[in-house]
Formats: structure tokens, C-alpha cells, sequence
């Protein structure tokens, strides 16, 4: 498995977690820890998945 889909797998789990704090209330407490840490997730995920070099795309023309 590739890095992006790593990424991309951690920071979907990473989210729903999340979610499922914000609606379990003895779990209240662990949301403002993950609302903080979810910025450096979504710039790893991002980051991974630019990285990724396996896609290979078609250079533009000169008027496209």
C-alpha cells in the first residue's frame, strides 16, 4: 500500500473518530484534542498525496 493511501486511510479513520467524540459524551473530552491535531493531519494527507508520484499526467499545450 502506497503512502497516499495510508495517508488518506489514517486521516478518514482520524475524522470519523473524531465525529463519533463529538456524540459520545463520556468521550467529550477527547474532541478538543483532535479538533487541534487535525491540521497537521489534513497537511500530512495533502502533502502524501501531492507527493505521490505514481500517477502519471499529460503535459498541457501551449493554449490549453
Amino acid at each position: 500500500m502506497s503512502t497516499a493511501k495510508n495517508a488518506v486511510t489514517f486521516g478518514t479513520i482520524y475524522f470519523i473518530a473524531f465525529i463519533i467524540t463529538l456524540y459520545v459524551p463520556p468521550l467529550f473530552g477527547v474532541a478538543p484534542w483532535l479538533f487541534i491535531g487535525s491540521p497537521f493531519i489534513m497537511i500530512w494527507m495533502i502533502v502524501d498525496v501531492l507527493k505521490d508520484g505514481r500517477q502519471k499526467f499529460p503535459e498541457l499545450g501551449k493554449h490549453e
